[in-house]
């Protein structure tokens, strides 16, 4: 008897560490964030000239998800992709559609032009092999013209050198000064991209799933109440606007802010739906019988 009862207990216990195992093993699953990489065609062209690689390219369709544009680089891999291989971030404008840029290395140079969505897929082309054929790869204007000058100097010495190197000297500050200021540019760019998903992150985490439920039910119910008086998506979009509106005049105090920051979000991706006329389409298929 003492036997089976402590087999018994044995049983119990071993249940019930499988049961707590299975509930750590799904939490720890389930919070992990997975980064897919996938393929798409982006009709890339490549033109070498003047020491630059100047790129083209088929623009990015999906502009509501769109992230921005990365160029991947490799000497060895002949498919770089990003963020696996070195990269460059290019701009956050999906209609963009070329790029310029001085190659930092010699010979040849393998690059691909890939997007990264908001939900951080990254789409990405097959790759292509540019070639450099100038010795001094990082040319910019003003080393082409001291090449320029070096030349007629060898021939007949007969430009003044003292002039020749103040125009060479003024041409290398001007570059200089223009590099410098788009890279202020990106900088303040990308600064103004990471602001922004930070925001977006601590207002998702920062709300309570039970306190976005009560929020989506009020928004979606307001849309619901709009759409139920058959007004023009122009007088719908108006109506969000005004209710933004008087939400931003909330955000000031300090127990609002999160909840609504977090309903104009929402409101914003429904006036987009509203101002590209979907529901007049929608409209129209609807009244097919």
């Amino acid at each position: 008897m003492y036997t089976k009862a402590l087999s018994f207990w044995v049983l119990f216990l071993l249940s019930l560490t499988s049961v707590f195992a299975g509930e750590e093993t799904k939490n720890t699953s389930s919070n992990t964030k997975t980064q897919q990489t996938l393929s798409h065609n982006f009709n890339m062209s490549t033109d070498y000239r003047d020491g630059q690689i100047h790129l083209k390219w088929t623009a990015y369709d999906d502009k509501r998800n769109f992230k921005w544009y990365k160029l991947a680089f490799s000497k060895e891999n002949s498919q770089p992709s990003y963020p696996q291989n070195d990269g460059h971030f290019i701009w956050d404008d999906a209609s963009q559609s070329s790029y310029s840029f001085w190659p930092n290395t010699r010979d040849f140079i393998y690059i691909n032009l890939c997007v990264v969505m908001l939900d951080d897929t990254i789409y990405c082309d097959r790759g292509v092999k540019v070639l450099l054929t100038d010795t001094d790869v990082k040319k910019n204007t003003s080393d082409k013209v001291a090449e320029e000058y070096k030349k007629d100097d060898t021939k007949d010495n007969t430009e003044d050198k003292k002039a020749a190197e103040e125009r060479l000297k003024k041409l290398r500050e001007d570059a200089a000064k223009k590099n410098q200021e788009e890279k202020v540019k990106t900088d303040e760019k990308k600064e103004v991209i990471y602001k922004d998903e930070v925001w977006k992150t601590q207002m998702e985490t920062r709300l309570s799933a039970n306190l976005q439920k009560r929020a989506d039910l009020i928004i979606d119910t307001f849309i619901l109440r709009l759409e139920a008086q058959n007004l023009s998506s122009a007088a719908i979009v108006s109506s969000i606007d005004l209710v933004q509106e008087r939400l931003g005049k909330l955000a000031s105090q300090l127990r609002y802010r999160q909840l609504v920051g977090y309903m104009i979000e929402k409101l914003e991706a429904y006036k987009q739906e509203f101002e590209l006329g979907l529901s007049e389409i929608e409209a129209i298929f609807n009244s097919i019988r």
